[in-house]
């Protein structure tokens, strides 16, 4: 894939792990970088992730949960939706990002709590279930409506975390 040069530097600042981390405050605590800029590429790039979430959940909410081709997808895009929210929320609090899918409901869930934790590895499993297993359950309408439920809540709960640490972001 190809990206821009500052596209480039913004994949590796969310890659640094924790020793380039360090590196990176050790210079700012010697003035060679100022914080302010480091912040707000930060709070840029957390805004990022949780639009692409929030684009995730707009998108299985424009599904029409009746039409059974769908109910596979709206669990499946909101899921991911929730996935990227997390993703946002972890990254902003330890600066570092944490992409997999096992690893960060621990991480989350260490910041929202374990009610959020257990919801977003729920979704994990349930799209896990019905994209790769040829049956569906037959309670699956009931399923599309309670992921739409959680994936709102933990929408709203990514807000307002991230909004008490500074970063406002637009919800649609």
């Amino acid at each position: 894939m190809n990206f821009d040069r500052r596209t480039q530097i913004l994949l590796q600042l969310q890659r640094l792990t924790g020793s380039q981390s360090n590196a990176l405050h050790n210079l700012i605590e010697l003035g060679l970088i100022e914080s302010d800029k480091l912040e707000e590429l930060i709070n840029e790039m957390t805004k990022e992730r949780f639009k692409k979430g929030q684009a995730y959940l707009e998108f299985a909410r424009s599904l029409d949960i009746n039409v059974s081709e769908n109910q596979t997808h709206i669990v499946s895009r909101n899921y991911y939706g929730m996935y990227h929210l997390a993703r946002a929320t972890v990254f902003h609090t330890h600066r570092r990002d944490i992409d997999s899918h096992d690893r960060l409901p621990e991480a989350f869930g260490q910041i929202v709590g374990a009610t959020l934790k257990e919801k977003l590895e729920k979704w994990r499993d349930a799209r896990n279930v019905l994209e790769y297993s040829p049956y569906t359950p037959t309670d699956i309408t009931i399923i599309c409506s309670e992921s739409m439920s959680d994936a709102q809540e933990i929408l709203t709960m990514c807000k307002e975390y991230l909004k008490g640490r500074g970063v406002l972001i637009e919800v649609s």
